[in-house]
Formats: structure tokens, C-alpha cells, sequence
């Protein structure tokens, strides 16, 4: 299933060269980006794979160390701590052998997001194709982990199947695999916990290309692509159709949308978009077509009334610490001024800053907890870093600002700057919202390509 293409020294030289290039300070997030790529291309690592390393999985890492210049000392969850969050989530009904094993047409992988809406979690990017097919009777199956704040509660449709007991099961094995085998042996100390992050993937995508080659779908659909690539790459082995649905801001500033090849195993066949102005970022990307889905903002982001005038900043883990002083200055020039710190989704390290903000009676928000529809009540204003949100609101009549970061380190969606205007508020550059509705971010809604599907 895997190859043996390089020795255990050419591997470790890899990671080595690999993590100082993408860690190099004197570098911006591009220029770190263009030399992982280039140097790529001159050693063919797509092809670097065997029993215990793949180089897509190590890439994962290599991006996380980009993207998160503000900290260089990042944290990996440990093994006993990976084991008792998926405990937490007690759903015994979906155990591994209540799966099912039979053929099936389609199959839906979400992620551990969504809001709580009439008692369902209801995640906006890949539940409405979920409704849509089940209302043309397409046999399929949804699978997901455990929501990262109801856990797995208020199910949708009460149809899907959670797999983190299958990830534990597989945890629990590839532990003792990696510690008491030769793996462990072959990586030097500090690269230890992603080389078992590795062999974790690994074991996963195994157990993925077993289980569907069993049940033999024509299609998969999924959001994130890191979270499945085991299952990507497994679906591409076996010559099944798999959709990517947009969830985010692919840019030339983000490693997991950058690559110099189509030829590689954790590309999807498809990639499912909002409009043409995101098509025209995804070269290298998908295999066969960038298929527009449009998106309809509406019941998201009511539209803004200008006699509102309150501030909401959304928070991003790449300027976080930048973005909550931008709130702090604020307060402090303007005491009546009516400002909310809306977290990012992934809530890590929070709880400082947390108790920062609301010493200067500045209001936080928790988006797993808080629709942001709630959080746009009488707000005018939008201070963001880095967001997709920031195009939304833009197309929505909101006013956004965008607050530069304050290392050398150019951030993600650096294409914002097409979108500038030649005025300021609070110090920061608006954006220009005609601009952005011209652009063909977001286009009609449209989901006619399901019915062609077999």
C-alpha cells in the first residue's frame, strides 16, 4: 500500500532542512512558502513515502509552524490528553461496528463545527447538500467528530455517524506501535510526537481505504481537508470521486493551498466554490473541475443598517495578540465606545486574553457558543486581521477595516489588498465593499451539479 522510496537518514535530512526553512525568521510567510515549494520540486517528495512516514502528512506540520510565527513554541495535545478528549464525547451507540458495511452512493465527512439552531447542530458549509440529497433519496451516509462544544449532542437529522471511537481504537494501537516497535528508535527525540502524529495518519488512512473499499462509494464529500486527508488520500487510491466544499479563504499565503503539481494523492477530484473570483486561485488544486456551488449570505449576516455604530473585531489565530491591543488602544481613546471580541472557532489559549479584553470592559464572544448574527446587532464596524468573514460582511454593507500585523510576517489573504479604499477609521485601512460584490466572491446559490451525480 505504501512505498519504500528513501532511507531513514535521507527522511530525517527531509524533516530537518524542511522545519528550518519553514521556521526561518528572516522570511515572510510567502517566501517561506515558495521555498518549502521549490524545494519540493527538486527532491519529488510527494513521492516520500513508507510504512511510518508520508510526506503529506509531515506538510501538515511544516504548515503549522508557518502559520504560526506569532508563537514558534507551538504545542502538540499529548497521547493521554488525545485519549480523554475523544472520551468526553460518550455517543456508545456509534461504535465502530455499527458502521455500515454495505454499498453506498455517497458519503459526507463534516467537521467539529456548526451552530445550535432549533435544536440540531447545523454546519453551514456541508449540511445543505446533506438535506438536499437526502430529499432526492440518494443512499448516503454522514459522517463526522463529535461537535468541539456539544460534543455529540443535537446530531442533524440525527443521521450522522461519529468516528472518533474509531480514531481512539486506532490512537490507542498506533501508541503502542510507535513506542514499543523500531519507529520510535529511527526519530530523534524532538521530532518524536510528529512522527506519531504521522504513523497516526497513517493507521487512519488504512482503515479508511479498508472500510471503503467495502462500501464502494461513487462520491465523497468533505469540508476540511486537513482533517481528512487520510481519507482523501485513501479515496484516490481506490478512484473515487471526492468534492472538497469551500470553508475558507484558499490564498497564496496559506501552505495547504500552495503546490507546483496535480500529481500528488491528497488532491481532490473536485473543488466545490462560492464564485469565479476563488477559481482563479485554485490552479494547482483539484484534478478535474472548479465547480461554483455560489452561497447564500443571507440567513448568516443580516445586512448592515448604517445608523449602527458599534465595533466588533474578529479574532484570528495568525495577529490575535495584535488584534486584541488594536481593542485595547480603542477602548482607552474612546471609553464609550461600544466594542465585541469574537474568538476564532478554535478556541486555544484563550482564557488570558479572555480576561484581558473584560478588565478594559471590552466584550468577548465564543462562536461556538454565540451565532455571529447575534454578535452583529447595532455593529457597524468590523476590525478583522485575517477572515473569511471579512469578505461576507464586505459583501453585506458592513464596514471592515483591516489591522496590519505587527511582525515582518506577511499573514494569509494578502489578495486583500485589492479591496483597499483610500479612507481610514480608528487608524486602519477600509475596505471598499463595491469592490468586493464586483469580484464574484460570492455568486447565486446553486446546487444543480448534485443532480448529475450518480
Amino acid at each position: 500500500m505504501f512505498n519504500n522510496h528513501a532511507n531513514n537518514k535521507k527522511i530525517i535530512a527531509y524533516v530537518k532542512t524542511s522545519i528550518n526553512i519553514a521556521s526561518n525568521p528572516k522570511n515572510n510567510i510567502k517566501k517561506k512558502i515558495n521555498n518549502i515549494l521549490k524545494y519540493e520540486k527538486k527532491n519529488n517528495l510527494y513521492d516520500l513515502q513508507n510504512d511510518y512516514f508520508v510526506w503529506d502528512y509531515f506538510r501538515l506540520k511544516i504548515n503549522t509552524i508557518i502559520e504560526n510565527y506569532e508563537n514558534q513554541n507551538f504545542k502538540f495535545r499529548s497521547f493521554i490528553d488525545s485519549v480523554l478528549n475523544l472520551l468526553k464525547f460518550s455517543k456508545l451507540n456509534y461504535l465502530p461496528f455499527l458502521l455500515p458495511k454495505k454499498k453506498v452512493d455517497f458519503i459526507f465527512f463534516g467537521h467539529p463545527r456548526g451552530e445550535l439552531n432549533s435544536g440540531e447542530i447545523f454546519d453551514e458549509y456541508i449540511d445543505p447538500l446533506i438535506d438536499y440529497m437526502y430529499h432526492y433519496k440518494k443512499k448516503s451516509v454522514v459522517m463526522g467528530f463529535p461537535h468541539l462544544a456539544f460534543g455529540t449532542k443535537y446530531n442533524h437529522l440525527n443521521k450522522r455517524f461519529y468516528i472518533h471511537w474509531i480514531y481512539l481504537i486506532i490512537r490507542i494501537s498506533t501508541f503502542f506501535q510507535f513506542n514499543f516497535g523500531k519507529i520510535s528508535k529511527f526519530y530523534p527525540k524532538k521530532f518524536k510526537k510528529i512522527g506519531y502524529d504521522i504513523l497516526l495518519k497513517i493507521n487512519i488512512e488504512k482503515w479508511w481505504f479498508n472500510f471503503l473499499s467495502k462500501t464502494k462509494p461513487k462520491n465523497i464529500f468533505f469540508v476540511n481537508k486537513q482533517a481528512s486527508m487520510p481519507i482523501l488520500r485513501a479515496a484516490n487510491k481506490l478512484n473515487i470521486n471526492s468534492y472538497e466544499i469551500q470553508h475558507g479563504s484558499p490564498d497564496e499565503n496559506k501552505l495547504t493551498y500552495n503546490y507546483y503539481t496535480k500529481l500528488r494523492l491528497n488532491i481532490p477530484t473536485y473543488y466545490v466554490g462560492w464564485g469565479k473570483y476563488w477559481k482563479n486561485k485554485m490552479k494547482n488544486y483539484y484534478k478535474k473541475k472548479f465547480i461554483i456551488m455560489g452561497r447564500d449570505l443571507s440567513k448568516k449576516i443580516p445586512k448592515c443598517k448604517k445608523k449602527n455604530n458599534n465595533v466588533l473585531i474578529i479574532d484570528q489565530l495568525i495577529g490575535r495578540k495584535m488584534l486584541v491591543n488594536k481593542a485595547i488602544r480603542l477602548k482607552k481613546i474612546n471609553n464609550n465606545l461600544d466594542i465585541c471580541y469574537r474568538f476564532h472557532p478554535s478556541i486555544t489559549d484563550i482564557s488570558s486574553y479572555n480576561k484581558t479584553l473584560k478588565k478594559y470592559n471590552i466584550k468577548t464572544s465564543l462562536p461556538l457558543e454565540r451565532s455571529l448574527r447575534k454578535d452583529l446587532k447595532n455593529v457597524r464596524h468590523i476590525i478583522s486581521h485575517s477572515s473569511t468573514a471579512i469578505y461576507e460582511l464586505g459583501c453585506r454593507n458592513y464596514d471592515i477595516y483591516i489591522a496590519g500585523s505587527d511582525h515582518k510576517s506577511v499573514g494569509p489573504m494578502s489578495y486583500i489588498k485589492k479591496f483597499s479604499s483610500n479612507k481610514k477609521k480608528f487608524g486602519l485601512i477600509k475596505l471598499d465593499s463595491s469592490k468586493m460584490k464586483k469580484s464574484k466572491l460570492f455568486e447565486k446559490l446553486n446546487y444543480k451539479f448534485l443532480k448529475n451525480l450518480n
